[in-house]
């Protein structure tokens, strides 16, 4: 049977208030969870920086972050690829332990070169919605503006040629999607960070 599962986080490891890196200020910041769902190429600040938790971040690699965007490691992202295409763009991002304090950027605003640093991560935004939500055994209310309202009973149908290894859909753009291969390929690889959530799928009628 094909299965699918939405992919959330694991909120049970951080010492802090159920994050694992704060984002540094950057213009536009209040838009950016509200940009990464949608498929334009908005734009982006030169950088983004994470006050992080060295402790933890090494070790996990789907970190929960105050953004609360899909943040994946360079591990993560190899596994999906291997799998099967998708479309999607990277935003590199740049960790930066949070157990410094001394100043992080120069006179000209740039990184000073002795602060520790990560860049093993990006934010992901998928760049195309994968047109499997099912109308017929979904509950859901009507809207007069997005493609449905809210979602009692979320299901999905399997498209002719399986599902890809992350995807979103229009219907719920706020979730991510993954295929049961990519599950079992990024537990096998253990994979942190990740908690999945399995979702009904009705079979392809071609």
């Amino acid at each position: 049977m094909e299965k699918v599962y939405k992919l959330s986080w694991d909120l049970s490891h951080s010492g802090d208030p159920e994050k694992d890196a704060f984002h540094l200020p950057f213009k536009n910041e209040n838009e950016f969870g509200v940009d990464i769902i949608s498929l334009r190429e908005f734009e982006l600040p030169e950088q983004i920086y994470f006050q992080a938790n060295f402790n933890l971040i090494p070790k996990y690699d789907y970190p929960l972050t105050s953004l609360e965007v899909p943040v994946v490691s360079k591990r993560i992202l190899e596994i999906l690829n291997s799998l099967g295409d998708f479309s999607f763009r990277l935003i590199p991002v740049i960790m930066i332990d949070d157990t410094y304090f001394s100043e992080l950027f120069d006179a000209n605003n740039r990184l000073n070169s002795n602060v520790p640093v990560n860049t093993s991560y990006s934010i992901i935004q998928i760049m195309s919605y994968t047109e499997v939500f099912d109308y017929e055994n979904s509950i859901f209310e009507e809207d007069f503006i997005l493609p449905v309202g809210h979602i009692d009973k979320l299901v999905l149908k399997k498209p002719q040629n399986g599902f890809p290894p992350i995807f979103r859909i229009q219907e719920k753009a706020s979730e991510i999607f993954i295929s049961k291969e990519a599950k079992e390929a990024l537990e096998l690889a253990n994979i942190k960070g990740c908690v999945f959530e399995e979702v009904e799928v009705t079979p392809y009628e071609g």
